[in-house]
């Protein structure tokens, strides 16, 4: 199993995001270095501009439904992104129940997981897993 040493959560829901740090904040296996975006063009930005690898995140936990530009469209933007090293695992994490978008993620190569929120434990030790730190 890994430890995730640098956390991206990107979402628009202020609950979710305190929900979710709250969970990721208490397991043994994740450092406490979380970067929060509330919009997905930010997260986008901090990505392509990260100068260092300490900057870029093991794992980004992306929701879909956000206003601006959705997780898709992020998707779309982060398969160009150029990273010097390792590119960070990407995990969709959203409330979405239909199965189109579950299905749209199997075919994203660039998607390396499709959770449901809420998150708990469970899950994160399931990214844990997967995670190629």
């Amino acid at each position: 199993m890994n430890d995730l040493k640098k956390v991206m959560l990107i979402d628009d829901e202020e609950m979710s995001i305190f929900l979710n740090k709250m969970i990721l904040n208490k397991m043994e296996d994740v450092d406490k270095n979380i970067i929060v975006f509330n919009e997905a063009k930010s997260a986008l930005f901090y990505l392509m501009n990260a100068d260092k690898e300490e900057h870029i995140p093991d794992i980004i936990l992306l929701d879909i439904n956000m206003p601006d530009m959705n997780g898709w469209e992020f998707t779309e933007s982060y398969e160009a992104i150029h990273f010097d090293s390792k590119r960070p695992q990407l995990a969709i994490l959203t409330t979405s129940l239909n199965p189109k978008d579950k299905e749209k993620a199997d075919n994203l190569m660039i998607v390396d997981f499709f959770i449901n929120k809420p998150l708990n434990p469970g899950k994160i030790l399931t990214l844990l897993e997967g995670v190629k730190v």
